[in-house]
């Protein structure tokens, strides 16, 4: 496995030089950080997530404040992460299909499912998560062949520290009894004598044991994990996700290549009724059955891709040579050409975002569904459209191009407006508006020296009113109950009596800063995709 592991870092290391970039692009980034950047200070600024608990543990021990090395440090173990669970879902894979033939699948496995270095490339304790669940996983296989105790014992500690990253990565026990029942395939019978029930039981119980003392560890009892759990099940059940956000997810993920070898591999187990892989994923699929569901994004099912792997390598064996090369076109086609778009939208038609007037403008509408309209598209080589998602962006194929330089540029262009946005506040003495109590305009504030000794969710009348103070400066940060109050004219205009001056407003979506140009044509100056001025009458 060497060779591929070293494979794999000269791949990280290029993208590293290439890609990787120690700004945000996604908000829940600058809101973990910022946690940590106010001296985890839970009233001035609450952790991002309960289920992030044990990467707020560990970034509570880096002894500093300032927010460039929180967020440096934080992109960095996120990367480190990523490059550690590709090795590790290779080396899962060779132990559970020991063939040779795998060899070649694996070294091509970044370039099938190029979702495992998007999503290196942000805060992301779920890589850190599986990485340490991947080697329980390998130690609980070993445990199962040996029968040693101390293996089981790294297995279900390696578990339950790496679920405590990210807790919904405890869905990974279904894994585990799979495991244990594969295992057992040729014994069934004895599974149903109490001695294998006792023991059963007693392994599975201690897995889950493990899950509650390291998220106990990491600051929370027994009690508010059932109740984050509940609440995290209720908003995914009611959020609304557009399904424009849910085709883009997957593109990355389910390539034209993994679905074929998933197809393949479906195939070739069903005609040689070898139903164990078959089985393995359905058991793997329960939790989600029963809970969220299935998407396609990679950190929601992150527990599935062994399975999934596992059936596409069947998959890749049902090859013959010819196959082969048609199915390395099938990789790689997509990170050499990409589809670029016009859309009614800010978004595109390559790997950009610019400032577009759109059409049938719906002020009380935000999912982008239902202003969507298809212009013209064409294949270029090079980068395809830029799409949103609730993981940054994502392009249309053309992957190769987009790691070369497209998402760093992405990424400095945004950032820029960030800046620029708190500069021009700064220096005409004005207050920022948000559509959304987001954390884009209190973190950059917070990495140009500002501080604040008010509260996340300060209230003043109806609206968040938080005050950052650096020497002599003073920028509010203001947020309305709703983000369609901001095309209530009567309500902008109540919101002005108690401005002096103009106001910057920062969207963080940028159909919002098209909308407002033409709600307010005279008032509105657009300065950014994401900001701009709004005039005081």
């Amino acid at each position: 496995m060497r060779r591929y592991y070293i494979f794999y870092g000269i791949l990280f290391l290029l993208i590293g030089i290439l890609t990787l970039n120690f700004n945000y692009i996604e908000g829940d980034d600058a809101a973990t950080i910022m946690h940590h950047a106010l001296n985890g200070n839970a009233s001035l600024q609450p952790p991002y997530s309960e289920y992030h608990s044990m990467y707020d543990k560990l970034l509570s021990f880096i002894p500093t404040n300032q927010e460039s090395i929180l967020r440096t440090i934080g992109i960095l173990l996120s990367f480190i992460f990523g490059f550690l669970s590709i090795c590790l879902y290779a080396k899962v894979i060779s132990v559970k299909i020991a063939d040779s033939r795998v060899k070649f699948f694996l070294l091509l496995l970044p370039f099938t499912i190029p979702e495992i270095l998007f999503s290196s490339l942000l805060i992301n304790p779920t890589n850190l998560a599986i990485c340490f669940i991947l080697c329980g996983h390998l130690f609980f296989i070993k445990y199962l062949d040996t029968k040693k105790r101390r293996l089981l014992f790294f297995a279900i500690a390696l578990f339950g520290l790496g679920t405590s990253f990210r807790w919904a990565t405890g869905f990974y026990i279904f894994i585990f009894f799979a495991e244990y029942i594969i295992a057992h395939k040729d014994e069934i019978k004895s599974l149903f004598k109490m001695k294998k029930i006792v023991e059963v039981v007693s392994i599975f119980l201690s897995f889950a044991i493990s899950i509650v003392l390291f998220i106990y560890t990491s600051g929370y009892s027994f009690l508010e994990i059932i109740d984050v759990y509940k609440s995290g099940v209720g908003y995914a059940e009611k959020v609304e996700i557009s399904n424009l956000v849910r085709i883009v997810w997957g593109i990355p993920l389910f390539t034209p290549a993994f679905v074929i070898l998933l197809l393949l591999g479906f195939i070739h187990l069903i005609k040689k009724r070898n139903y164990i892989p078959i089985i393995y994923l359905f058991i793997a699929f329960i939790p989600y059955a029963v809970t969220i569901g299935f998407n396609t994004s990679y950190k929601q099912i992150i527990t599935l891709i062994i399975p999934l792997l596992l059936i596409a390598v069947y998959g890749y064996l049902f090859l013959g040579k010819k196959g082969k090369y048609i199915l390395l076109g099938f990789i790689f086609l997509p990170w050499l050409f990409g589809i670029q778009m016009n859309l009614n939208s800010s978004w595109g038609p390559g790997f950009e975002i610019q400032n577009k007037e759109i059409g049938n403008v719906d002020y009380n509408n935000f999912n982008p569904d239902n202003n969507l309209v298809l212009d013209k598209y064409k294949p270029v080589l090079g980068s395809g459209i830029s799409l949103p998602t609730l993981e940054g962006p994502r392009p249309l194929y053309g992957f190769g191009k987009v790691f070369l330089s497209d998402w760093s540029r992405f990424v400095d262009i945004f950032n820029e407006e960030r800046t620029n946005a708190v500069l021009l506040a700064e220096k005409e003495n004005i207050d920022i508006l948000q559509d959304v109590n987001h954390s884009f305009i209190s973190s950059k504030l917070i990495e140009n020296g500002y501080r604040t000794e008010q509260s996340f969710s300060h209230r003043k009348s109806n609206m968040i009113d938080r005050e950052f103070i650096k020497e002599n400066d003073t920028i509010r940060i203001n947020v309305l109950e709703n983000k369609k109050l901001l095309f209530d004219i009567n309500e902008m205009n109540s919101f002005f009596s108690k401005k002096k001056n103009n106001i910057v407003i920062f969207s963080s979506y940028s159909n919002i800063i098209s909308k407002l140009k033409t709600l307010y044509p005279e008032r509105f100056m657009v300065k950014g995709a994401y900001w701009g001025k709004l005039m005081k009458e």
